[in-house]
């Protein structure tokens, strides 16, 4: 998971096209009972989730500025009930936006904005026998991995739906071959502002990033600068 994490964390370098305003200052935790000062530490989880989706840190919690408010998070929220969250029983939090990126310019910590660019996302899985695309229905724990941790980042993502349009629109070979072509068409009918083509082999997971709108891939493909790739080995832990 920690190679989904790092694979998500270069979309905070792109420039952000605002399309998707992200509520990154309030969250859900569930409180466990069985743990002493159950509240209190639901309490300090959520404070340290919005802080990473404000920073697109992941290692916030080890920064002693930020431990030190975590102990004072009850000063950061200005707003605080329970809910159910998955049959169970939860603490909805709201943190004040000001209070917090001031803490993240203390603990020198980055602070992104709530406007924040939506990548589409192709995943072709190949399980040894076959290669085929991961829509949004699919069952995949690759697929399900990285959405947790978008969310945890606060980062929107797209799969796509797997409709007629997209089974006849692209094939799994164009997304494995990194043909530019069908996944520019492909990819235009979605309301995005860059595109993640993601190739999952066994324990093994490459990608490809293009960092600029769906109706102009292609235009500059000599201009390498608009292409990040990587090769990450393995993605499960």
């Amino acid at each position: 998971m920690r190679y989904l994490a790092w694979l998500l964390a270069t979309v905070f370098v792109m420039p952000a096209y605002a399309l998707t305003k992200v509520d990154i200052y309030s969250t859900e935790v569930v409180v466990n009972s069985e743990e002493p000062n159950a509240d209190e530490v639901a309490r300090q989880q959520g404070m340290l989730e919005v802080l990473i989706k404000a920073s697109g840190d992941s290692n916030a919690a080890a920064n002693p500025v930020v431990k030190k408010a975590l102990g004072n998070n009850s000063q950061f929220i200005t707003q605080l009930g329970y809910t159910q969250l998955n049959g169970e029983q939860a603490l909805r939090m709201t943190f004040n936006s000001e209070q917090i990126n001031t803490l993240l310019k203390q603990a020198d910590l980055s602070s992104w904005p709530i406007e924040r660019a939506n990548v589409m996302v192709w995943l072709v899985e190949d399980d040894g026998r076959d290669r085929a695309i991961t829509w949004e229905h699919t069952n995949s724990e690759a697929a399900d991995q990285l959405r947790k941790e978008a969310k945890r980042r606060g980062l929107p993502v797209t799969f796509p739906v797997g409709d007629f349009d997209d089974m006849t629109g692209i094939q799994p070979t164009d997304l494995w071959g990194g043909f530019v072509g069908p996944i520019s068409q492909a990819t235009q009918r979605y309301p995005v502002d860059a595109v993640m083509v993601v190739r999952a082999e066994g324990n093994n997971l490459r990608w490809t990033l293009y960092d600029q709108a769906p109706d102009t891939l292609g235009r500059n493909q000599l201009e390498l600068s608009l292409v990040r790739r990587r090769a990450v080995q393995p993605w499960r832990r």
